[in-house]
Formats: C-alpha cells, sequence, structure tokens
C-alpha cells in the first residue's frame, strides 16, 4: 500500500466521526421544524391496527348497557333505605296545590249600591243579607238637589204655558211688529228648553215625568 492511500484512510478515519456527528444533528433539526420540537406520546408510537383491535375487545368484554336488578338482604333493610311499597291500585288521580288565597264575593253577582243624588238616607229598607229583587227599593234618600230639580221643572212648565199664550196672542195681531213676534217667538223656545233640561234631569234620578201629568195642575 502506497503511503498516499495510507494517508487518505488516516484521515477518513479521524473524519468519520465528526460528520456522523454533523448528520445527526442536521436530521435532528429537520425532524424538531416539522414536530414543533414536542416527542410524540407512547400511545402515539403504537401500530393503530393493534390499539382499535384493543379498543373492540375493551367493549365486548364490557357488554351492553341493561338496567341491573337491585336488591336488598332484608326488609329491615329496605325501611332504613326509605323503601315503601304497596300493592298495585286504579285510582283518580288528583292535583293539589297549597297556595295563600283570599277569600272574596264573586263579582259578577255583587254590586255596590249608591244613591244617585247626594242627600241622607231618611228611611233603609233592606239590611245586609236580605234577599231582594230587581225594581225593588232599598232606601230612601231625602235630598235637596231632587227639590230644586222638581221646583225647576214646575217653573219651565209654567214659563212653557205662559209664553205659548203670549206667542199665540203675538201672532193673531196684525199690527205688532216683526221685532216682537220673533222676541216672543225666542222666549218660548228658552222656555221649552228649560222644560225639557228639568224632565232630563229627573229621569237621571230615575223619575221620569209626562207632561201631560202636569196638565191642569193648580200651583199648589
Amino acid at each position: 500500500m502506497s503511503a498516499l492511500v495510507r494517508m487518505f484512510l488516516v484521515w477518513l478515519a479521524r473524519a468519520l466521526p465528526t460528520a456522523a456527528v454533523l448528520g445527526g444533528l442536521a436530521a435532528l433539526a429537520v425532524w424538531g421544524s416539522r414536530n414543533d420540537w414536542k416527542l410524540p406520546s407512547l400511545t402515539a408510537l403504537r401500530n393503530p391496527a393493534e390499539e382499535k383491535k384493543e379498543k373492540k375487545g375493551e367493549k365486548e368484554a364490557e357488554g351492553p348497557l341493561t338496567p341491573g336488578l337491585v336488591s336488598l338482604p332484608s326488609e329491615e333493610d329496605a325501611d332504613r333505605a326509605g323503601v315503601e311499597t304497596a300493592p298495585a291500585r286504579r285510582e283518580t288521580l288528583r292535583r293539589e296545590v297549597t297556595a295563600p288565597a283570599t277569600v272574596a264575593f264573586d263579582q259578577r253577582l255583587y254590586a255596590h249600591l249608591s244613591a244617585r243624588a247626594r242627600g241622607t238616607a231618611w228611611r233603609v229598607l233592606k239590611q245586609p243579607g236580605d234577599a231582594v229583587k230587581s225594581g225593588e227599593v232599598l232606601a230612601l234618600v231625602a235630598t235637596p238637589e231632587l227639590s230644586k230639580i222638581k221646583a225647576d221643572l214646575l217653573t219651565a212648565y209654567v214659563q212653557t204655558n205662559l209664553r205659548q199664550k203670549a206667542y199665540d196672542k203675538a201672532r193673531a195681531a196684525t199690527s205688532l211688529p216683526e221685532r216682537q213676534l220673533r222676541e216672543a217667538e225666542q222666549a218660548l223656545r228658552e222656555a221649552r228648553t228649560s222644560l225639557i233640561n228639568s224632565r232630563q234631569a229627573l229621569a237621571n234620578l230615575g223619575l221620569p215625568v209626562a207632561p201631560a201629568s202636569l196638565s191642569g195642575l193648580s200651583d199648589d
């Protein structure tokens, strides 16, 4: 072997470990960049086919999920556990709710009564709890308002009669000016309006009055 070949072999023997180390470091750098420098778990290194086979075996060993039978050693143990038994029977289901409540009258059958005009109760004919019928008198009320309305009605009735006679006389006169005839007509219309208003006020209090009932009455 020549000296040149011998020198090459010596250099290769010295450089080979260094090259191997550099190659390993390069391979490690490539692997680390691809795996974010994280080591895989031991389960990831296993064969996927073997792992699938083991999972299937575990499911077969467990079997289907079915409700099991629970039994107690004695009736005393069942009583201490709070278990209550009774023979099966058919009955109507009742739902009850316990809650605070207020007892009150049926508002459809309950009415608050009051007088249509202000006044004083002169006489009370019925007491709470008495049976009453529609249209039955419960009490008598003395009210000055009613007296005033009745007086206004009588005054309007008298004024209407007087102004009706004055208007008829004015129409019959041939020499009466047109202005006086219009004034007599206006006065008659005002008296009739007052009479209508008084009758309506009494009707609102439940006391309707027909004009014929006032005909022929004296002032007293």
